[in-house]
């Protein structure tokens, strides 16, 4: 199951308590229901998509079921499963923002993950962060760090997730 979004509208400003977002949620590239917080502290709202409403019971399903196989979540060293729509979107949303990011990052450091923690090299000026000699000597300095510029995209989101969820 492919699970994307589209038209992300994120307000750090307006997240005072929970992350202040909207976003329309795509199952396989179907629109499947949109998601929105006000960012004051209360559950996220999800409404079918306007361009497919009658797959809202089927997507919510759907999603309730792929929350079921992810590690749970861990927050004040207590672990949260992935068990409502709310946690599930608020998520999808953190991940895409962090993705973000990490395309953002990639485009003018070297980065990488060690020992769970998320670090930068700055390339000499003139060099890409993606030039193999550039790669090659962050690996010398840093041994047993993973260059996370050099792996697939999609895996290094989910290193450059897990470091920042602590993991």
């Amino acid at each position: 199951m492919d699970i994307s979004l589209k038209n992300v509208e994120y307000s750090p400003r307006n997240s005072q308590e929970t992350m202040c977002f909207y976003a329309e949620i795509f199952i396989d590239g179907k629109p499947a229901m949109t998601a929105r917080n006000d960012g004051r502290g209360g559950m996220s709202f999800h409404d079918p998509h306007p361009k497919n409403p009658q797959f809202y019971a089927e997507a919510e399903k759907m999603l309730l079921d792929w929350g079921k196989t992810l590690p749970p979540m861990k927050a004040a060293g207590r672990e949260f499963p992935y068990d409502d729509l709310d946690m599930i979107s608020t998520k999808l949303v953190s991940d895409h923002l962090a993705a973000k990011e990490l395309t953002k990052m990639i485009r003018s450091k070297v980065v990488m993950v060690e020992a769970g923690q998320v670090f930068t090299l700055k390339p000499v000026a003139g060099r890409s962060p993606s030039d193999a000699a550039v790669l090659e000597a962050a690996k010398r300095s840093y041994p047993n760090a993973t260059i996370l510029n050099s792996l697939p995209f999609d895996e290094a989101v989910k290193q450059y997730i897990a470091a920042g969820e602590g993991a």
